[in-house]
């Protein structure tokens, strides 16, 4: 009978669904009896089939989220919202405030609409009439309470907890403010601050159960800035490196703020930071075995060198080569000066006929790098020269390209002077070739111009152009186009290739008749390199880690120690790899437009040549520039015996690197040294627990700044550690 009864009730709800425009005001109740009545049920039997009914949907819908004393005792549905009423027939509860169970009812109600998960672009409501007891507990206050059932709905009774994890884990998705949009288009009533307020709830849960986690055992320790270089909002990130889940962000950086969570972990055993003197005291004094991380340890040594190179070597190193450079005669045992000599100065100025201009910022130059190799800095170049700093700043960037200009300039007049008397051979259109190229391009002796074939040949050898010979082969009979004795023409040159004429020689330029060959023959090789600090960088870096691989440099490994030009020196030098485009869903005019045209490149036998001189000739530059400071290969030595000592497990790799490097005369080495020193036990423990690493530690600030900036910088403490420490499976 019961299933006759269900499935009853199922032709009902699909009735309802076809006409729930006709029943917005009524209830599933009068509908089921009114049907049940239509179709032949007695009116006496209709209370308990009603009843068989809702208990039979309650069970199968809410039978997780509904106590068992709660009993469903009818629906309705409206056009934006679902209700759902529900009776209390429990006979005890427990005092909210002295957790003494009562069964002494009050015969008493209250009643409170309580939001649950929205269903069909419809709010969902739980009408719920709660009983009421009275607490017999004579020390308790409390006269009345109102009963409650645990893991059905908060303290205030305006939503399941169902409803409250189901708004904090799309909170968590996106944001508060997306996720209200979205659930207020799936029905809910819901604010962004509301669900705010769930997620701090949720998060203030959550911290308090990872502060008594007692499964930690390594702790990693950073430091963070809420406001990009403003220390005053520094803040301390504590991560578990074994589930690799942020436990906790505090404020401050001291050594206070670090005890304070420390202490909460009493069985912890490990604490890894970047050898910060606060998170190493506290973790010294909270009985902890403190780690330095090995990639700051090696990061450090980086910055050693990095600041070695600063002071021992400018920013930009020239290298002069060519017999046009003089060794100055002034004493300066640190470093060699080099000058030119006006007479060869002047006489590049007049090779190249520069401008007066151009003249006095090629010889600022020359002086320019001149005081330079003697030690002055811009400002003492710019007063001693009389010019401004600003100039002279500029001067020093471009004196490479305006060396050479001057060169290029010197050697194109010289090979101009040279071929002036020579005579040039000019085939036609060779400028346009491509424009009678293709298989399906007809001959020339299907042209219309054929006919007049030795007059356009005449008249091209003698310098006519399709244009000026057109009138003369109209007056012979010539009906077509000046274009089509164009096309002509370049199909008789592709025909016979032997073809050509004497090229036009324009009147040759007044500085050639004073130019002098002789002397721009002889003229004394004046040119000039440069290389800039941070390409010593990057070879010292490269040139490390092939010794601590045990790699021999090879001379195809040194070409590329020297990279192009960086964007330091003016150019802007982007480099993009191959696009793999085998999953891509784009057009080809998207791809084009997003990517840009591929470029390819075709390497000939010539380029190759081209770029193993370059490369060669980049090499001698950097063993020039080895010369010029033997620190390099100092520091070469320095930095690939700290990447062996922290790529090992051997304490006396890290006395004897200390030992070697304790007295050095360099003072960032030094620093770093003494550095290691004082901390000797954390490093010693990095060398000891190789697994231990403060890696995930920075990749979980990254995730806060990135949390940060999503939330605009409006983001509290409060709420960042609710972003930063739940997962989504922790609001389920």
């Amino acid at each position: 009978m019961l299933d006759v009864y269900l499935f009853l009730l199922y032709d009902i709800l699909k009735y309802l669904r076809e006409v729930k425009i006709m029943i917005i005001q009524k209830d599933f109740k009068e509908i089921l009896v009114h049907e049940l009545i239509r179709e032949g049920i007695e009116p006496s039997l209709c209370p308990a089939i009603y009843s068989a009914c809702m208990t039979s949907y309650a069970y199968f819908r809410f039978s997780e989220l509904i106590p068992e004393d709660l009993v469903l005792q009818n629906m309705s549905v409206d056009d934006n919202k679902i209700t759902f009423y529900w009776n209390s027939r429990s006979t005890g509860a427990k005092c909210p405030y002295c957790q003494i169970l009562s069964t002494s009812s009050c015969k008493d109600y209250k009643t409170n609409v309580i939001q649950d998960i929205p269903q069909d672009k419809k709010a969902v409501f739980h009408d719920v009439r709660f009983q009421m007891f009275y607490c017999n507990n004579d020390d308790c206050t409390t006269g009345k309470f109102k009963e409650q059932f645990e893991g059905f709905c908060d303290w205030y009774y305006t939503c399941t907890n169902r409803f409250k994890a189901y708004c904090v884990k799309r909170g968590l998705a996106c944001s508060a403010h997306r996720a209200a949009k979205e659930l207020q288009e799936e029905g809910a009533v819901i604010t962004d601050d509301t669900i705010l307020n769930y997620i701090k709830t949720f998060s203030a849960k959550h911290l308090e159960a990872s502060l008594n986690n007692e499964n930690v055992k390594i702790i990693g320790i950073d430091d963070i800035n809420l406001r990009k270089g403003d220390k005053s909002t520094g803040c301390t990130v504590f991560v578990d490196l074994e589930t690799h889940k942020t436990l906790i962000i505090v404020l401050g950086t001291t050594t206070e703020a670090a005890k304070r969570v420390l202490e909460k972990f009493p069985l912890s055993e490990f604490c890894c930071n970047d050898r910060a003197g606060a998170y190493i005291s506290a973790g010294k004094e909270c009985n902890k075995t403190v780690v330095a991380d090995r990639f700051h340890l090696v990061q450090n040594a980086q910055q050693a060198v990095k600041d070695a190179l600063s002071a021992s070597m400018p920013a930009t190193i020239y290298i002069r080569s060519g017999n046009g450079w003089i060794k100055s005669s002034e004493d300066n045992k640190k470093q060699t000066c080099y000058t030119v000599s006006n007479k060869t100065l002047d006489d590049r100025i007049e090779l190249a006929g520069l401008t007066p201009a151009k003249a006095k910022k090629y010889k600022d130059t020359i002086k320019i790098l001149e005081i330079a190799d003697k030690g002055l800095n811009t400002v003492a170049i710019a007063t001693k020269l009389g010019i401004k700093r600003s100039e002279v700043q500029v001067l020093r960037r471009n004196a490479v390209d305006l060396i050479d200009e001057v060169e290029k300039k010197i050697e194109t007049r010289l090979q101009k002077s040279k071929n002036a008397n020579q005579v040039v051979l000019q085939g036609p259109g060779e400028r346009a070739v491509k424009t009678v190229s293709g298989s399906r391009v007809k001959p020339s002796s299907d042209s219309i111009a054929n006919p007049y074939r030795d007059t356009v040949l005449e008249l091209w050898k003698n310098g006519f152009n399709h244009r000026t010979m057109h009138p003369i082969l109209v007056e012979q009979g010539y009906d077509g186009s000046p274009n089509a004795i164009y096309q002509f023409i370049l199909k008789v040159g592709k025909e016979n290739p032997e073809l050509n004429r004497k090229a036009k020689s324009g009147s040759e330029p007044k500085w050639m008749d004073d130019f002098d060959v002789e002397k721009a023959e002889e003229r004394p090789e004046l040119t000039l390199d440069k290389v800039s600090s941070a390409q010593v960088y990057k070879t010292i870096l490269k040139e490390a880690k092939e010794i601590k691989d045990g790699n021999v440099v090879s001379k195809e490994s040194s070409k590329e120690t020297l990279s192009e030009e960086s964007t330091e020196n003016g150019s802007d030098c982007v480099k993009t790899g191959d696009q793999n485009f085998t999953n891509s869903k784009l057009s080809d005019d998207l791809k084009e437009v997003i990517f840009g045209t591929p470029d390819v490149i075709v390497e000939e036998e010539e380029d190759k040549a081209k770029k193993e001189l370059k490369s060669e000739k980049k090499k001698k530059m950097m063993d020039t520039v080895k010369q010029m400071y033997p620190i390099i290969d100092y520091l070469v030595c320095f930095l690939s015996m700290c990447y062996m000592v922290f790529d090992s497990s051997e304490i006396i790799l890290l006395d004897n690197f200390i030992g070697k490097y304790k007295t050095s005369d360099i003072a960032p080495v030094k620093k770093y040294v003494d550095g290691l020193i004082r901390d000797y036990e954390c490093v010693k423990n990095c060398i000891t627990y190789t697994n231990i690493s403060n890696g995930p530690t920075e990749g979980h600030n990254n995730r806060i700044k990135m949390i940060k900036r999503k939330s605009f910088g409006r983001a509290g403490l409060e709420l960042l550690n609710a972003y930063a420490t739940l997962d989504l499976r922790d609001a389920v």
